[in-house]
């Protein structure tokens, strides 16, 4: 993420809650970045980017009083038989060219955790019981 994406975040969020808009969740997503082997895997360095994250927002000024942070480490280990029967219901509904297309940020030859990232972000949705979900365009495929 960089400045813009925080600020603009943080401004829209304002907004929502000044007009009494549900509670926020942000998925403070550690697995995602150590299947796609952000900071070279290291899940200490990648846990550590999460609270900057959350440190970023807070001095953007986001107003912290609908808002939640959810580790999806921790989230999914709590609930994981309820959120794998999701994944995996999310995976029968796709084939596997359907599922690469949205791979294609991470280029050609893909770990095979890399093809359960996009499963387990359209599962996501489901878990969390999003009614709005800001996603990037290279996760526009799945949905």
């Amino acid at each position: 993420m960089h400045i813009a994406q925080g600020l603009f975040k943080a401004i829209n969020v304002n907004k929502c809650i000044k007009m009494g808009r549900g509670t926020f969740i942000f998925w403070v997503a550690d697995w995602f970045a150590l299947m796609n082997d952000k900071l070279n895997g290291d899940i200490n360095k990648i846990e550590l980017v999460g609270e900057y994250f959350i440190n970023v927002w807070k001095a953007a000024g986001m107003d912290m009083s609908n808002v939640k942070f959810l580790r999806s480490s921790s989230e999914i280990c709590l609930n994981a038989e309820r959120y794998w029967l999701q994944v995996l219901d999310v995976a029968r509904c796709f084939n596997i060219n359907r599922v690469q297309k949205c791979c294609q940020i991470m280029g050609r030859n893909l770990s095979a955790a890399q093809i359960l990232y996009p499963l387990m972000q359209c599962a996501d949705i489901f878990f969390l019981r999003a009614d709005v979900c800001q996603l990037g365009v290279d996760q526009r495929s799945l949905l």
